[in-house]
């Protein structure tokens, strides 16, 4: 009782010193958990989401993002916020020294003035996003290229008509980079979508312009041409350049916009923001050193504990040793008496007859007495496991026997399937290849006729293509023969204009007669009649060669005529010679229509003698499998049955190691 007084004693005195030490060492951690560091990571919380919350608004003046990631910025400012006041309040009420508490008040103006330009920056920029027009100074450029390249196309259209050399491309509205764009564009902003629906009409009338202006340089000239030049193309370019100014006045206003709010954001909300994460980082080192130093009083602290709990640990343990070697005389004795026993039964002849003394009254005598029953029980359990084991390995040399006797036939029965199914097989294999070859005979023949059928069909186009050209051909001689007609009548008309000129040369000639009669009053008009004269001259020139061109006409007409007499001619010959070869066609499609019905009886016969025999050697397949699955059953269990028993015999053996009562 003494020796367990004294180290309770001791144990007492090692408790008060490390007491004293885990006091000092819990004042200098209480600061730190309690304090500082809910501080330092409060501020940093405010730090890290302050210095976000300035990279995002910064990147609002980014007019790449999509619209996607503007509202995403927006959607993060309040939840940036929400975080920073959580750690806000975390950190306001905590105790502060002197010099913190100073910074702190220095610091809490200077946020509030950063909230407000931030709102105020915020807002510009939601003025601007609420235009939905994108980038502004993308569209304004867009805007100045088309009106440039719509310019640049009329230009191209006036050298057109002067110069007679054609140009490629401008008649196509979807095809030019304003076209493009309008099928593309997405702007939800109300006058601008406006503005997009009104300039469609001019646009496509201005390109449908260019394409009246070609047909017209080719087919009325470029009087005509100059004509829609002015109506249609100067007028709609007009409309389309307004309605452009429009536009990129819009998108001068969206500049106007993003430029204010960079101005706020670089002349306040930076500079301001800047100054005031500063000194949010300034108290945020102050409570770090503040934190350091607590640290290390409490490590200081908890060294010196730990040298007087060491010093009186060593003390302990001498004392313990002492007391530890009194104790063991009246305790280990016994226990060393059991674990011979213990010994004995597991490494020497397993002897469970043996028991220990069990009289004493204290713990050790209880469990000396269990010691005993344990045994007893032990002794019992392998006695009647030992009976067991004889059982079970006769009854597993009756069931390997049986087994292998079973699986003996097993495999005679399936020897003779495999045979049977051999012969199915070869038998079924004979039956496909005659139901491969009349298949493939019925689809030649098939084909036979698909092609004879098809010639058929071919020779009755034919037919009808010659029909049609002789046809074609009769309608080109007669219009051609109207050619002649008309250019008979064009030469009429030109003689008519010859007299016409004649007369007007003789008139002029009258004219310039008078005129000399009449001095110096009839100078102007000698001069008049002398130009109607050079007008007349020319025009009988003009209409010489035209004369000579219509001649030329109606002798290459007449030539056409006699062409297309004997084009006729041999179509009338072709229609014959393919009306002969349609015939043919036909019965030898008939031949191998009877030929494809008889082949195709064949294959079906085939076919059906072929599934026959499949199924049969299918059954007799599955038949085979089954016999041999449950051959290999009856071996595996002849092999269950030869380990059981050599288990059974191992346990045995096992079992006859321990000495039992007899």
């Amino acid at each position: 009782m003494a020796s367990f007084l004294g180290v309770a004693g001791l144990c007492g005195f090692i408790g008060a010193i490390g007491y004293m030490g885990l006091k000092e060492t819990t004042a200098s951690i209480g600061e730190i958990n309690d304090v500082r560091l809910p501080s330092v990571t409060s501020l940093q919380e405010v730090d890290i989401n302050a210095t976000r919350l300035m990279g995002d608004l910064k990147s609002l003046l980014d007019m790449s993002l999509t619209k996607q990631e503007r509202k995403k910025i927006y959607d993060n400012v309040p939840v940036l916020r929400k975080d920073i006041k959580t750690a806000w309040d975390i950190y306001a009420p905590l105790p502060q020294t002197k010099e913190e508490s100073v910074m702190w008040n220095e610091f809490v103006p200077k946020w509030d003035l950063w909230k407000n330009a931030n709102n105020k920056y915020i807002s510009l920029m939601q003025e601007f996003d609420s235009m939905d027009i994108g980038n502004p100074y993308v569209l304004r450029e867009r805007m100045e290229q088309f009106r440039g390249d719509h310019f640049e196309l009329c230009s191209n259209i006036y050298s057109m008509i002067k110069t007679g050399k054609h140009i490629q491309g401008g008649d196509d509205p979807t095809a030019c980079s304003l076209g493009k764009w309008l099928k593309s564009v997405d702007i939800k902003n109300p006058q601008f979508a406006a503005l997009v629906d009104e300039i469609h009409p001019y646009h496509n009338d201005y390109h449908q312009g260019v394409t009246e202006l070609k047909q017209a340089l080719v087919t009325t000239g470029s009087k005509e041409a100059e004509d829609i030049y002015q109506t249609t193309i100067i007028a709609n370019s007009k409309n389309v350049s307004n309605i452009l100014s429009k536009l990129r006045k819009i998108a001068e206003q969206g500049q106007d916009k993003v430029k204010e709010a960079r101005t706020q954001f670089t002349q306040q909300n930076q500079v301001i923001g800047d100054d005031t994460i500063v000194r949010l980082q300034e108290i945020l080192e102050l409570n770090t050193g503040v934190a350091e130093a607590a640290a290390n009083d409490g490590t200081v602290a908890a060294q010196r504990a730990a040298l007087i709990t060491i010093s009186a640990v060593i003390a302990g343990v001498i004392i313990a040793i002492i007391l530890g070697i009194f104790a063991r005389r009246l305790a280990v004795k016994p226990l060393e008496t059991m674990v011979d026993s213990l010994k004995d039964i597991a490494e020497g002849e397993g002897d469970l007859t043996q028991r220990v003394d069990q009289e004493r009254k204290d713990e050790i005598g209880e469990l000396g007495r269990w010691f005993n029953t344990f045994v007893s029980k032990i002794h019992d359990t392998i006695a009647e496991v030992s009976n067991a084991t004889t059982d079970v390995s006769g009854a597993a040399t009756e069931i390997a026997a049986s087994s292998e006797q079973i699986a003996s036939r097993m495999e005679e029965q399936s020897q003779k399937t495999t045979e049977i199914s051999s012969a199915v097989e070869e038998m079924s294999s004979s039956v496909k290849d005659v139901s491969n070859r009349a298949t493939d005979a019925s689809a030649n023949s098939v084909e036979a006729g698909n092609q004879a059928e098809h010639g058929g069909e071919v020779v009755g186009r034919t037919i009808d293509g010659m029909n049609t050209i002789a046809q074609l051909v009769n309608d080109s001689a007669k219009s051609i023969d109207t050619l002649g007609s008309k250019s008979e009548q064009i030469g009429q008309v030109i003689d008519v204009i010859n007299d016409i000129a004649d007369q007007t040369n003789l008139l002029a000639l009258n004219a310039a007669i008078e005129a000399a009669r009449a001095g110096e009053h009839g100078r102007g008009f000698a001069v008049v009649a002398d130009e109607v004269r050079k007008l007349a001259d020319r025009t009988t020139k003009a209409t010489e060669e035209i004369a000579g061109s219509i001649n030329e006409i109606q002798q290459e007409t007449q030539a056409a005529v006699d062409q297309m007499k004997s084009g006729t001619e041999s179509v009338e010959e072709g229609v014959t010679l393919a009306n002969e070869a349609g015939d043919a066609l036909s019965s030898i499609l008939s031949g191998s229509r009877e030929v494809e019905g008889m082949v195709q009886s064949i294959a079906a016969a085939s076919e059906e003698q072929s599934a026959a025999a499949s199924e049969i050697a299918g059954h007799i397949t599955a038949i085979r499998s089954g016999t041999e699955e449950s051959s290999e059953g009856a071996k595996q269990m002849a092999v269950a049955a030869n380990q059981m028993s050599e288990n059974a015999n191992q346990l045995k053996a096992l079992v006859s190691q321990f000495k039992l009562a007899s």
